[in-house]
């Protein structure tokens, strides 16, 4: 978490303007989801690294898209717009942590069809790659 933690600090400053917010949004996505899947098939605990340094460069799209979404409204409205940010977020961490542990807990259980303890990572590169195809007519508009 403290990889990822500098690189939330760390990447948005250098990939940013480099890529523009836009694509930023995209490709932090795509490969925050790429990231991921490493994460889930990673076979020695260096590739476990690699794969967790690539998704938090991935999170660099993640200031970009909160940005953006504060740039929707007025300056009065600002507030009120990431307050609801904040709390889709607390929504999303209160619903995807538990998710995450059944999906975890069952594929590493007798009942699973295979065993593969990487399932949850797989489910969160499905969901980025959901958050990738929505943002593509967004990163034409910018």
């Amino acid at each position: 978490q403290v990889l990822v933690g500098l690189m939330l600090a760390i990447a948005p400053r250098i990939v940013v303007p480099r890529l523009g917010i836009g694509r930023s949004i995209l490709y932090g996505s795509m490969l925050f989801a790429a990231g991921q899947l490493a994460t889930a098939f990673a076979p020695t605990p260096a590739t476990f690294v690699l794969a967790i340094f690539a998704s938090a460069v991935g999170c660099a799209c993640i200031p970009a898209l909160v940005a953006t979404i504060a740039e929707q409204g007025g300056p009065a409205e600002r507030g009120a717009i990431l307050g609801g940010v904040g709390s889709l977020t607390e929504l999303c961490g209160a619903l995807g942590n538990p998710l995450y542990s059944q999906i975890f807990a069952y594929f590493i259980s007798d009942r699973a069809p295979l065993k593969l303890p990487g399932a949850h990572f797989i489910a969160a590169a499905l969901f980025l790659l959901m958050a990738c195809v929505s943002s593509l007519s967004f990163s034409r508009t910018i």
